[in-house]
């Protein structure tokens, strides 16, 4: 039913439509004015009713409507009543109803296209409303699209950073008290801070060119420095082979003359590079030697380059014994914001430096009257803990059998052998008394001899270090030539007789036990 009623009513628009169509496309008539006699075309009628709609009250219009509506409902009833009483009066009576009924519905008809008038006014309104909201609307979304693009702008501005802000200039107090006036104009700059900055930046510039022109002359006077002492250096080099060829021609007389030449200059080139014990230590071997004792041998071995960076960055490595060391390290590992090691690795560190050995060594070789027997001696210097160890090693002439599976082989025992060469001189232990602390400090109990080497006493004394002579609240010993002077020759023949016996009594106990 719903579709039926929507279809009629479709169907009447479409015929008022079409009637509509018909009237204006048929050409405009004159209609005679009853009341004046004067003739008015259809445009004037539509325009008389459009103003007449526009000024009439349509309040009042709806009243009369309704009213008009029911009377002629009451008519329609009269006039179906009339019809059903088939009295003789009636037909007049119908017709004169009907012409009052006419003109109600000509009233009516009249209302409704005042009404349709009023409709179309009000679209109209209603249009321009729309659209001058519409245009509003459309302002306001640009004003605020303009809004948001000029926040963007400032806080751009706001963010904006000038390289001058990147540059370290002097404090204020400084600039005012070393500028000239002519730059600073304190009248001005104290109390414009734009001003202020600027006249800055051209005492800065002032300066900096200053600089720069002292740099170029300094750099000019390096210049001229470095190649002095390059024509000095070419100079020595070629004075270098001249050199070699003079001792070359020379070394024939000192060998005639029983002259001894000292060490090689490589050798002598190595020493430079030696802590003052094994330095001592080397210079009293080889005086010894070149004093006649032709069963020792001294020779600097090890890596000179690590040994030259070592000089070189004078690295007074502080042990760790301060008790904040580890909140020191935490602390400037959150200053500078990066991971730092963790405990165990540091401590582990600081076990490596403090047991830490001179790339450098001297051995001495000593060798007994039969020229094959021998020992050789490898001193270290251990940097921090300052104290001089030896790793002995024996080699045995073919002609003296010794078997490994007899207990009189560990007589001679490289670790062994020279145990309490002097009285109560074991070498597992280090002298110096302040290494305890030390030890204990990076987790360290004791002191280990099997990697270290063995820190007898008579070595520190070869090397010139006498602990016993020390305080014990000192870390380190300064070395003596003196005393490596005076124990040199005497260690060395205690070392020679000890191996002899050794050797001597090795022999006797195997023979016993054979």
């Amino acid at each position: 039913m719903g579709k039926e009623t929507n279809l009629i009513k479709e169907t009447k628009e479409m015929s008022v439509k079409k009637r509509k169509k018909e009237v204006l496309s048929e050409p405009l008539t004159k209609i005679q004015d009853p009341n004046t006699g004067t003739s008015v075309t259809y445009e004037d009628v539509i325009e008389h009713e459009e103003k007449e709609a526009l000024e009439r009250d349509a309040d009042g219009d709806l009243s009369l409507f309704c009213t008009t509506c029911e009377e002629f409902r009451k008519l329609v009833q009269e006039i179906a009543t009339l019809k059903t009483s088939n009295s003789p009066q009636a037909a007049a009576q119908i017709a004169q109803k009907r012409v009052q009924a006419s003109l109600l519905f000509v009233t009516l008809k009249k209302l409704n296209r005042l009404e349709k008038f009023r409709t179309n006014q009000a679209r109209e309104k209603l249009h321009k409303a729309k659209q001058q909201a519409d245009s509003c609307h459309l302002q306001l979304e640009n004003l605020l699209y303009e809004i948001l693009h000029l926040k963007k702008e400032v806080t751009k501005c706001l963010q904006f950073k000038s390289k001058d802000e990147e540059i370290d200039l002097v404090p204020l107090e400084e600039f005012y008290s070393q500028a000239p006036e002519s730059i600073s104009r304190p009248e001005v700059t104290k109390v414009d801070t734009h001003q202020q900055q600027l006249a800055r930046l051209e005492w800065e510039l002032k300066q900096r060119k200053q600089l720069a022109t002292l740099c170029q002359d300094l750099q000019a006077e390096k210049e001229k420095v470095a190649s002095e002492i390059n024509r000095k250096q070419s100079q020595l080099d070629n004075l270098a082979p001249m050199l070699k060829e003079v001792l070359t021609v020379a070394k024939p007389v000192q060998e005639t003359l029983g002259l001894t030449t000292g060490p090689s200059p490589s050798q002598q080139k190595a020493a430079q590079l030696l802590p003052h014990p094994l330095y001592f230590l080397f210079v009293q071997a080889d005086a010894l030697r070149e004093a006649g004792d032709k069963s020792i041998s001294v020779k600097i071995e090890g890596d000179e380059e690590d040994a030259l960076r070592l000089k070189q960055t004078v690295v007074e490595t502080s042990t760790p014994d301060d008790s904040d060391s580890d909140t020191q390290e935490e602390v400037t590992a959150k200053r500078h914001g990066h991971r730092k090691k963790t405990r165990s690795d540091r401590q582990e560190e600081r076990k490596k430096q403090l047991l830490m050995a001179h790339p450098l060594t001297v051995n001495i070789l000593i060798t007994l009257k039969d020229k094959v027997t021998s020992i050789r001696l490898e001193f270290s210097y251990l940097v921090q803990l300052h104290v001089v160890t030896v790793k002995p090693t024996i080699k045995l002439p073919p002609q003296v059998p010794i078997n490994p599976n007899s207990s009189a082989s560990k007589l001679l025992d490289s670790d062994h052998i020279l145990t309490e060469l002097y009285p109560e001189d074991h070498g597992d232990s280090s002298p110096n008394t302040a290494n305890i602390y030390q030890l204990k400090q990076v987790g360290i109990d004791s002191f280990n001899s099997a990697q270290l080497g063995l820190a007898y006493v008579w070595a520190q004394r070869m090397a010139g270090l006498n602990f016993a002579s020390s305080t014990g609240g000192e870390r380190s010993v300064p070395p003596s030539q003196q005393i490596s002077q005076l124990s040199l020759p005497e260690t060395v023949k205690a070392i020679k007789r000890r191996l002899q016996a050794r050797i001597s009594l090795c022999i006797q106990l195997q023979a016993l036990e054979g």
